[in-house]
């Protein structure tokens, strides 16, 4: 609709519809999304006003009609709505609730356990919780996420408690119980920076993890706990595509490298510098969603006074 002129132009015409219309910086291409029978796709045609077909049209006016169509006016006498700061709360209950059960253990039996996670209306806050329960043990973990900010803010506890098995003294039996209980803490940041049909993300954080033995048997070997406590670093790119009916990602790439140091001074038992190294190709086959997948990966790892560890 061209406001001086009062004059409507139709632009496309397609079946299911063009919405979100976006005019690009060179003013020669028109971005729209396209509804069809797999849902939305984006689509750019050419922005030419020559091309467009001029439609019979009425100013618009309070109380006129505009292509036969009534046209909605605000209700002055209507009480404006209240205006307050928004809160996260009443939206950010729960949203599902996924059971967990699985019949035997070889340790300590049935195994329950509940996963839920909620997100409020506007993705500022994004948290998810796992409740397990393996015999007498109960395990747990909650990952938070706060997008108030630039950066992401990310927060995960966890508390496992599980039984498992170990050799003897004289290393001649082998299924001797004990129980083991990993405590763990990760707190960190992530700076994202979106393109067309691109992504790359970097995360700087710190973990720590308190590892304890108990209810060992007289006659075991017991592994023996260990803190680990360090900062990490990250970055990855990934510019595969994920559709609506993919099994996979597909068509591009994935990198990653990733560098952590386990230090004293941040509460490790043990000093220890990782490195990864991770890369995936995925190119589509002859027919639609089989994708054919390349991938690698790349660990290198430096120990020193630890006597779990090797250098």
């Amino acid at each position: 609709y061209e406001v001086e002129t009062h004059t409507l132009f139709q632009v496309s015409n397609v079946l299911g519809g063009a919405f979100m219309p976006d005019i690009s910086s060179d003013g020669r291409t028109l971005i729209f999304s396209y509804y069809n029978s797999h849902g939305f796709d984006l689509h750019r045609m050419a922005w030419d006003k020559t091309t467009w077909k001029r439609m019979d049209a009425v100013p618009l006016e309070k109380g006129r009609v505009f292509n036969d169509l009534p046209i909605q006016t605000e209700d002055q006498s209507r009480e404006p709505l209240p205006v307050k700061p928004y809160s996260p709360w009443p939206t950010l209950a729960p949203t599902y609730w996924v059971p967990t059960l699985f019949g035997y253990s070889t340790v300590s039996g049935s195994i329950l356990g509940i996963a839920t996670g909620g997100s409020d209306v506007l993705g500022k806050h994004q948290f998810n919780l796992d409740l397990l329960r393996e015999g007498n043990d109960l395990s747990g973990s909650l990952n938070y996420y706060n997008d108030m900010f630039y950066p992401t803010i990310y927060l995960g506890l966890s508390d496992e408690t599980r039984a498992d098995t170990h050799f003897s003294e004289d290393m001649k039996e082998e299924f001797l119980n004990y129980r083991e209980r990993r405590q763990g803490l990760q707190i960190g940041v992530t700076f994202e920076r979106l393109f067309y049909q691109s992504q790359s993300v970097i995360s700087l954080g710190y973990h720590g993890e308190r590892t304890s033995i108990f209810d060992t048997q007289p006659r075991i070997i017991p592994p023996k706990g260990e803190d680990r406590g360090g900062l990490d670093i990250s970055w990855a790119f990934n510019s595969a595509q994920y559709y609506p009916f993919s099994i996979s990602r597909e068509e591009g790439h994935l990198f990653l490298l990733n560098y952590t140091r386990f230090d004293e001074r941040f509460g490790s038992d043990f000093n220890e510098s990782r490195y990864i190294a991770q890369f995936a190709r995925y190119d589509t086959l002859f027919k639609p969603n089989h994708v054919f997948v390349v991938a690698g990966d790349v660990v290198l790892q430096e120990s020193s006074n630890a006597p779990l560890h090797q250098p």
